[in-house]
């Protein structure tokens, strides 16, 4: 009994296997792998090669790997049997009439252009046998051809994706060019009326290109001056349908004319595009592209794992061809499984409910004419020129860029003085210089003058020079940045900045010191120490410049504000660790001079000088600059994404900022002395009044005489009743 168990077994897996071995499918089809004869030939030849190596991944990955396959209750394997043909359309019947006389051949897979289709068509239509074709010819389709269905999308189904991802974009106008002439482009603009107005949209104008010329740029300037004529050139959707020369012509001509819709959609895209450089941002569809993300499926993985398997067994990437050489197969072969026969009724049922995924076009059904549902994929090229899929969304790579940028929008060439704005600020601040060259003239000239000499001309002239370094640092903040101007702003600014607030510091210092003197003792300050004052804290700030300088000097760098529009980008100073590092110890050094003068500015409010009120002036000149560098700091740190707004508010405040000190300081000076002319002697006398508060002199104000010689030294001469003397002198050199 056990024996016989044995036998019976080996028997049927010995049954099994010679059912396995007698069940083959095999699927025919030719292609142009002959010398080639004639036009169409000739472009079905490199398509017929790319559709071979997609059969032959198809029997290596799928058949060989996968295989062998359950079919109702048996085991078969699959071959692909190939006629090869010339490419001419009775090369082409004669092979698929050998192939329907073929015993051995059960299902067929189609030739490569929509052409030699239409030929395969007829005959395998007549013998009632199954045809996936591998072209989007609408005369495919038509009644009647219920045995054909196809791999590529429909021609007329181009702009299907690209209007409604322009819709969602807010584009609501449309106006059309067609080369009527061409039958691919007429079938690709046939539902842009009807798709439109699906979606809200309007086609305002349509141009119709016939009788083409020998010069296309012709035909193109004659379409453009039609819809410029009746003000729609500028819609927001120009569609155009028109074989790749003349479609360049056109988007050249905008071009010409600097013009540009907020967005151009373009069908065919084949040809001389993919070399030009008028294709940025130029919408393009495609029956299928290598960039297109879609889930993967179980037969070849994601698209982009697809191609890897395409290119490690043939050495060259797929083009639509050898896509369609993939993926025909697999459309009949998952068919036959599903319906679980090789009956033509069977299989051609399951075809008509087809719902599978592919790596191609994702979830892929077949409509009621058999053509395959998946619509084009909708391409945008970018500023460099590289494809990206914006539609099918689920398999896009970037979204779309709509509006488009303008022509002049797409290059950035910077300069010095490009803007407007940087004209005018750099007028202002040589205009500002120049006063501050005129002032440190007029007070050399005019030292000797009881105005310029209480003031110090030395304090003077530090002072205005400060100035002439800000009013330099301007011409190195621009809008327009290079490495020079980046390592030259810090010096400019902090040498200018020290000088003109440091000196200020000082001498307010000074003030403080003469008259908050509870006890009038003789103070004498003379001004080369309140120099070296200055000198020392023009070296600290000196120091770190070196420092930072050697270890890192800043450097230009490109701010990329919008990819698609580098006109928009920005040139600006490298901020790196250590430029962080030396700004913020900078930063720190100047507050505690900016904090020194505001506390010294609050506390000599109340001096009432009237020898030209310079006390208040200072104050006044500290107080003026602390609130434009505050300014400037808010502007530099809150992120403002207008350039020109931060710089034309960074220069006014740069500018200003050194302009009223300078005018505070020194027009009041200039005042006096040119109001004085006639008392120019060897010997000044003059009288004035000082108050100061009763906190700071212990007692109430008292009248002060002042003196004052054309020697180095000022007197201010104190009443001091109470101190056993006339008067107590304070000296100020």
């Amino acid at each position: 009994m056990r024996r016989l168990l044995v036998l019976l077994l080996l028997l049927a897996c010995t049954n099994s296997f010679s059912v396995a071995q007698d069940c083959e499918i095999v699927f025919g089809g030719s292609l142009t792998l002959l010398p080639p004869e004639g036009n169409l030939g000739q472009s079905a030849a490199p398509v017929s090669q790319q559709t071979q190596f997609g059969y032959d991944l198809f029997m290596h990955h799928v058949v060989e790997q996968k295989g062998p396959f359950q079919v109702g209750d048996q085991l078969c394997t699959v071959r692909i049997k190939v006629i090869p043909e010339n490419g001419t359309p009775a090369s082409v019947r004669a092979a698929y009439e050998e192939l329907v006389n073929d015993p051995e051949v059960d299902f067929f897979l189609g030739p490569t252009t929509s052409t030699l289709s239409l030929q395969a068509r007829a005959v395998t239509e007549a013998a009632g046998r199954i045809l996936i074709g591998t072209t989007a010819a609408a005369d495919a389709f038509v009644a009647g051809g219920q045995y054909t269905f196809n791999t590529l999308p429909r021609g007329s189904k181009a702009f299907d994706l690209a209007l409604v991802v322009l819709a969602l974009d807010r584009a609501h106008t449309i106006s059309m060019i067609v080369h009527e002439d061409d039958a691919l482009s007429v079938s690709g603009c046939s539902k842009v009326e009807s798709v439109a107005a699906s979606l809200g949209m309007t086609v305002r104008d349509r141009y119709a290109i016939r009788n083409v010329t020998d010069t296309p740029s012709q035909d193109a300037a004659a379409a453009l001056d039609y819809l410029e004529h009746n003000n729609t050139l500028f819609s927001d959707v120009l569609v155009v349908c028109a074989l790749n020369t003349l479609s360049i012509a056109i988007v050249d001509e905008l071009q010409v004319r600097n013009e540009l819709p907020n967005a151009v959609a373009l069908f065919p895209f084949t040809g001389g595009w993919p070399v030009s450089p008028l294709r940025p941002y130029m919408l393009a569809t495609t029956q299928w592209s290598p960039e297109a993300r879609f889930p993967a499926d179980d037969w070849y993985g994601s698209n982009q794992e697809f191609q890897v398997l395409f290119k490690e067994l043939n050495g060259v990437a797929p083009d639509v061809g050898g896509m369609t050489g993939a993926l025909a197969p697999i459309m009949l072969l998952n068919a036959i499984l599903t319906g679980g026969s090789l009956e033509t009724s069977d299989v051609l049922f399951a075809l008509s409910r087809t719902s599978m995924a592919t790596f191609a076009y994702g979830e892929t059904t077949y409509g009621v004419d058999n053509a395959i549902t998946a619509s084009n994929v909708v391409l945008q090229f970018d500023q460099n020129g590289s494809s990206h899929v914006v539609a099918p969304l689920q398999a896009a790579t970037s979204p779309v860029v709509y509006p488009i940028p303008k022509w002049d929008e797409r290059t950035y060439n910077p300069d010095f003085f490009q803007y407007t704005s940087e004209i005018v600020m750099a007028v202002l601040a040589g205009v500002g210089a120049a006063i501050s060259v005129i002032l440190m003239v007029f007070v050399a000239a005019m030292h000797s003058r009881p105005a310029i000499h209480a003031a110090g001309m030395l304090f003077c002239e530090v002072i205005l020079l400060g100035s002439l370094f800000l009013y330099a640092a301007e011409f190195t903040w621009m809008i327009y940045q290079n490495d020079g101007t980046c390592a030259a702003l810090p010096w400019l600014l902090c040498c200018g900045f020290v000088l003109i607030f440091g000196t200020m510091v000082m001498k307010t210092w000074r003030i403080r010191r003469v008259f908050h003197n509870p006890k009038l003792k003789r103070v004498e300050i003379t001004n080369l120490y309140l120099m070296a004052c200055v000198g020392t804290m023009l070296a600290v700030q000196l120091l770190l410049l070196v420092l930072w300088t050697a270890i890192d000097a800043r450097s230009v760098t490109m701010k990329v504000v919008d990819p698609d529009r580098p006109v928009l980008d920005e040139l600006e100073c490298s901020w790196s660790t250590v430029d962080i590092v030396f700004s913020s110890l900078i930063a720190a050094y100047w507050s505690v001079i900016i904090l020194t003068g505001l506390v010294l500015a609050f506390l000599i409010r109340s001096v009432t000088y009237t020898l030209y009120n310079e006390s208040k002036l200072i104050a006044f000149s500290v107080y003026n600059m602390f609130f434009f560098i505050l300014l400037i700091l808010i502007i530099e740190v809150v992120p403002i994404d207008d350039q020109q707004t931060v710089f034309i508010v960074r220069s006014l405040a740069l500018i200003l900022a050194t302009f009223i000190t300078v005018m505070v300081l020194f027009v009041p000076k200039v005042y006096y002395v040119l109001s004085n002319k006639s008392r120019d002697s060897g010997t000044h006398s003059f009288r004035s009044t000082l108050t100061t508060s009763s906190s700071s002199l212990g007692s109430p104000p008292r009248a002060v005489q002042v003196g004052s010689t054309q020697s180095s030294s000022v007197q201010l001469q104190v009443p001091c009743p109470t101190c056993g003397r006339k008067y107590l002198a304070l000296e100020n050199e």
